[in-house]
């Protein structure tokens, strides 16, 4: 009543897979207040299984190990030495998956800084975004251009011309994860387009036409006068489009978006991800 009172429209119930008798019951005083049941709305959720290195967290009042979610978001922020990465993990966790599928919360893969996290790998993708831009203003002296329909053209790659077209799925996704009550729709929308990113990037590096030219091309006399300066222009206002998205949908879920992210703890990754450090 509460909530009709404050001017919402839909009330919204989230209930255990294990409480299905109380709908009923909760329908039924929203109808004794004088609401329509169009504006009634109950999603249930399976329960959450909670892991430690991939083994079951068994807890109960006489095994005298009950642990709170207040108590596993301050572990993982100890952890992370950054206050909201708790917050930002079991967002993550509890939005990735369907609401009538288990939900396996790993505390420990939930600390770690590197790609096995998927969290960190999700936030990776915004931070490597900001650091080709900080790159391209600190070294090169350029910083991201107007729009300019000349610099557009230049974006000219399969790959970007692919992910160009991804961007523009981005409204359709919102409005189909939130008419379907499945966030876990932007999830994956947002970890397929950081994976898309990342294999251009690399691919890109290994064609000899990085993003940014590489510190063994500066190497070389002469290396400013081969490199188009004016396509690197067209790729930083393309990058700038993709960050925008990428910005949003972390924004929409909840999740922080990082500027900078601290070094990975698995350097077999180092290669691959030195911009995004």
């Amino acid at each position: 009543a509460d909530k009709f009172d404050r001017g919402y429209e839909r009330l919204i119930v989230v209930l255990g897979a294990d409480h299905h008798g109380y709908e009923a019951r909760v329908r039924g005083a929203v109808r004794a207040l004088g609401h329509p049941d169009e504006r009634f709305e109950v999603l249930f959720f399976q329960l959450v299984n909670l892991l430690r290195d991939g083994k079951p967290y068994k807890m109960g009042k006489r095994l005298g190990n009950l642990i709170t979610i207040e108590e596993i978001v301050e572990e993982i922020d100890e952890a992370a030495q950054r206050k909201g990465t708790g917050t930002d993990a079991l967002r993550y966790f509890y939005l990735s998956r369907r609401s009538d599928t288990t939900i396996d919360i790993d505390i420990e893969l939930a600390k770690k800084a590197s790609l096995d996290n998927p969290v960190f790998y999700l936030q990776m993708g915004y931070a490597r975004l900001c650091s080709i831009e900080r790159r391209a203003a600190e070294v090169f002296d350029l910083l991201t251009p107007a729009y300019s329909e000349r610099l557009v053209q230049r974006v000219s790659h399969p790959d970007e011309l692919a992910m160009l077209a991804q961007l523009g799925r981005f409204p359709a996704v919102v409005a189909e994860a939130a008419e379907l009550r499945e966030p876990h729709r932007l999830v994956f929308y947002l970890n397929e387009l950081s994976q898309q990113f990342q294999s251009y990037f690399t691919r890109l590096k290994n064609e000899g036409d990085a993003i940014l030219p590489l510190k063994a091309q500066m190497a070389v006399d002469g290396w400013e006068q081969r490199w188009d300066q004016e396509k690197t222009l067209g790729r930083l206002l393309w990058i700038k489009a993709i960050k925008t998205v990428y910005g949003a949908g972390l924004e929409l879920l909840g999740i922080t978006a990082l500027e900078r992210m601290e070094p990975l703890e698995d350097r077999t990754h180092d290669r691959d991800n030195e911009e995004a450090k």
